[in-house]
């Protein structure tokens, strides 16, 4: 992140279902500045000094801005006792049901991430098991990962993603997400190389 060169002024949050903000205004790394991001327990708020706790940074560092903790993005510790706004409980895109070919299922069971005799490109890097693997594939679709343009101008085309070292494409039909075809992302000729630099950085 704190290498980012490309910035832009207004972006697009994928919460806010194509409405434009300020980056300042959203959680966006594209920043002309080299910060970082880091979750934090709001512990009590005196006038106006707030009290963090469980914070990642070095005693010092400035906090320039907070933003509210959104489930479907942070991961805290357990038992953290978290409260969510009410406001961030209402998605701004309807939910998909998701669901999976057999032919999907069948290519997820082949993923394992501890059995040194599988094929190292069905090894997992960062998901413990397919179960994890198909979990995970379930929650990024459900929230619609698709831009607003391809949204609504192209909404039968085939759409593709990855996670960990699954390419996992899949198609949508009205308010039903299909994965259709989950492959390792070796592949694919054109990821092999982002995939190396992604599990290298």
């Amino acid at each position: 992140m704190n290498e980012n060169t490309h910035v832009r002024a207004k972006i697009k949050p994928p919460r806010l279902d194509g409405d434009k903000v300020g980056v300042f205004a959203s959680r966006s790394p594209h920043r002309p500045n080299p910060i970082g991001l880091t979750l934090a327990k709001l512990d009590k708020i005196n006038g106006n000094i707030i009290h963090l706790s469980g914070i990642d940074i070095v005693d010092g560092t400035p906090i320039i801005d907070i933003k509210p903790y959104i489930p479907d993005y942070d991961c805290p510790p357990a038992n953290q006792g978290i409260n969510v706004a009410s406001w961030l409980n209402i998605p701004p895109v309807k939910p998909l049901t998701v669901q999976f070919t057999s032919q999907a299922d069948e290519s997820l069971q082949q993923f394992f991430s501890n059995d040194d005799h599988i094929k190292s490109k069905y090894r997992l890097q960062l998901l413990k098991d397919s179960q994890e693997a198909r979990s995970v594939i379930h929650d990024v679709i459900t929230s619609d990962p698709r831009s607003t343009y391809r949204r609504n101008k192209c909404p039968t085309d085939s759409y593709h993603f990855t996670i960990d070292v699954l390419n996992v494409s899949c198609r949508f039909e009205n308010d039903i997400a299909i994965v259709t075809r989950i492959i390792p992302v070796d592949d694919v000729p054109h990821m092999q190389a982002k995939l190396k630099e992604n599990l290298d950085s």
